[in-house]
């Protein structure tokens, strides 16, 4: 008798962890997307604070100031912000007029490694400030 009650009973236990696990499932989902979604913002936020500082910066380079004020205004563009690496101001040519690099990031010998930044700067004027695919 015990165990025609046992069966109906391991069913219904199966179909109600079957049901949680979906919904376990789909709250996980959620929390993922949502923490997605908040992630994907602060960056954008972050970008859009980079771009703003790098506009100002282009335009105060271009402004008629001494070489010495336009070197401390990038020194601060980079100092600023200790997810710029570093700047480095170009000729038409390729040839760099101004390297700055952030002094969070001096000791970092893999971030700011010169034979990456020779070739990724080789790259840029290669593609004269197109996107490559």
């Amino acid at each position: 008798m015990g165990a025609l009650a046992l069966i109906p009973v391991s069913f219904l236990s199966w179909k109600i962890l079957q049901s949680n696990r979906a919904a376990v499932q789909g709250a996980v989902l959620e929390l993922h997307v949502k923490l997605a979604e908040k992630t994907s913002e602060k960056v954008e936020d972050w970008v859009d604070s980079v771009d703003q500082r790098v506009k100002i910066a282009i335009v105060g380079l271009r402004a008629r100031m001494d070489w010495e004020d336009k070197k401390n205004l990038t020194r601060s563009l980079v100092e600023a912000d200790t997810g710029i690496a570093s700047v480095t101001l170009l000729r038409q040519d390729g040839g760099a007029i101004l390297k700055v690099f952030s002094p969070v990031l001096l000791g970092d010998s893999s971030t700011l490694d010169p034979a990456a930044l020779r070739a990724a700067l080789r790259r840029a004027v290669a593609l004269k400030g197109g996107i490559e695919v």
